[in-house]
């Protein structure tokens, strides 16, 4: 992790179920055969940062995984092994972006979607692989062999959430105007972080078993703590104004040195919702994972695919 902004330390609290848990639980849930509920996201919008005029807006509905993908998730679909996992529930990490889209479409394929990303005219990962004689580069490489990737937003597979469907997710889509620097998600200003994250105040230096905190108000688990997660976007500053999911401004930068990464970990106290940082495509961390998203129905969404270098 390189890239780094607007961290908030966050005060300790242990009140486990202590009557102060999230009551909403909104929207409807469709079930994968493998990964489990996915849990709807409203439409709806707000401000991202200090600037009030700064508003983002989530045209759309989707859906995104209840939990954070699992290690055993991830084998089954991929068939790649990682080291330093266990097949015991705990959320996949030491995997890098490329990882993760190899997943989403994997996933895509095998539940009989269409694949949201392709990398030389090619939506298998299998073809991707060979562009780096099956062997993905690691750490800070520059290598862009598998460059660039298209998102097709019309298609009805899986993906990474944008920055932008993250945060408001996290946010349990509620409290636009302030809702972005709550101290995590599923906050209410008087329940305790201890019931919602594992962070470095409890985790005793490790990640732990998927979905074993309370949810936030959509029923959405571990969206701060455990690991991070990875975005879709490049990092970047935010730029100023009114911002749309429909429109590629709405989905990051053009281009950069890393990728979004959000929530905070197991081995960090950086549990706040405006808390944001980026990682290398190629990086594969120990407090790093993901969760994914899907479009719920993109028939109506006409914007051109979107490449990343």
């Amino acid at each position: 992790m390189r890239f780094a902004r607007s961290l908030f330390i966050v005060s300790i609290g242990i009140a486990a179920l202590s009557g102060c848990a999230v009551k909403r639980i909104a929207g409807n849930t469709i079930t994968s055969p493998t990964i489990g509920v996915l849990r709807e996201v409203p439409a709806g919008e707000f401000v991202r940062d200090s600037d009030r005029r700064d508003v983002s807006r989530v045209e759309d509905a989707f859906y995104i995984s209840e939990r954070e993908i699992t290690y055993p998730h991830f084998r089954a679909v991929t068939g790649i092994s990682v080291p330093n996992n266990l097949m015991e529930g705990l959320p996949v990490k030491y995997v890098n972006w490329y990882h993760a889209l190899i997943f989403c479409n994997e996933l895509s394929v095998r539940e009989g979607l269409t694949p949201v990303y392709s990398i030389k005219g090619s939506e298998d990962p299998a073809d991707w692989l060979k562009l780096v004689d099956g062997i993905l580069p690691m750490g800070h490489s520059t290598d862009q062999r598998m460059s660039p990737v298209v998102a097709d937003w019309n298609a009805n597979g899986y993906r990474l959430p944008t920055e932008m469907e993250w945060t408001w997710a996290a946010m349990g889509a509620r409290d636009g105007k302030k809702g972005h620097a709550r101290a995590f998600a599923g906050s209410t200003g008087k329940n305790a972080v201890g019931d919602y994250a594992w962070f470095q105040g409890n985790s005793h230096t490790t990640s732990h078993p998927v979905g074993t905190k309370l949810p936030n108000e959509l029923g959405l688990f571990d969206m701060s703590g455990n690991v991070m997660e990875w975005c879709w976007d490049w990092y970047a500053d935010y730029p100023k104004g009114l911002l749309s999911s429909r429109e590629e401004s709405g989905r990051g930068a053009q281009s950069g040195g890393g990728h979004v990464v959000r929530g905070g970990s197991w081995k960090d106290d950086l549990t706040s919702l405006d808390f944001r940082c980026g990682s290398c495509p190629f990086d594969q961390d120990h407090y790093v994972g993901f969760r994914v998203a899907r479009a719920i129905s993109a028939d109506h969404i006409r914007s051109a695919p979107t490449a990343r270098k």
